[in-house]
């Protein structure tokens, strides 16, 4: 199949899906009008076999979440949650407090294509390792349901 120059320009995807693990519990912020916007890392690790020896390697991706979805992990999002999150990868450079000029690379959850799928450990699992009880019922853990959302107008769900 050939495909017209003229009409490459349709053809770009800007979409990143990882499923790693949550290296500490989210940060929640608020915009200026108080929408909430989360912002946690995520541990992806390939492993290998080289020889007898098993090796791996660990990327960490920064994420962030805005409105629902942010509401979402701010409620069942913590350190160790195993997730599917499908987003747009974004670059931004600002300059740090000593002055040095920085450049960060994130995934974007935002808008009706983002996707943030909790798998296992999420808020009610770290709940009730440690004795307590969320009374939710839904425990978030994976039992091939979990908490699924997308992201203009679902996961409604607020705060805890």
């Amino acid at each position: 199949m050939l495909i017209d120059t003229e009409d490459t320009a349709m053809l770009n995807l800007n979409r990143a899906t990882l499923i790693g693990h949550v290296g500490r519990d989210p940060e929640i912020r608020h915009t200026q009008a108080g929408d909430p916007v989360a912002h946690f890392s995520l541990a992806t690790t390939e492993t290998w076999r080289r020889g007898e020896t098993r090796e791996s390697h660990t990327e960490w991706h920064r994420v962030t979440a805005f409105g629902p979805l942010a509401e979402l992990v701010a409620a069942r999002v913590r350190r160790g949650a195993a997730l599917y999150v499908e987003g747009r990868i974004r670059h931004r450079e600002y300059t740090d407090r000593d002055g040095n000029a920085r450049t960060a690379h994130e995934i974007h959850l935002a808008g009706p294509r983002a996707q943030l799928n909790i798998l296992a450990g999420g808020a009610e699992a770290a709940g009730e390792a440690a004795g307590e009880t969320s009374g939710t019922g839904d425990t978030g853990q994976g039992d091939g349901t979990g908490e699924t959302t997308g992201g203009e107008g679902a996961g409604q769900e607020t705060g805890a």
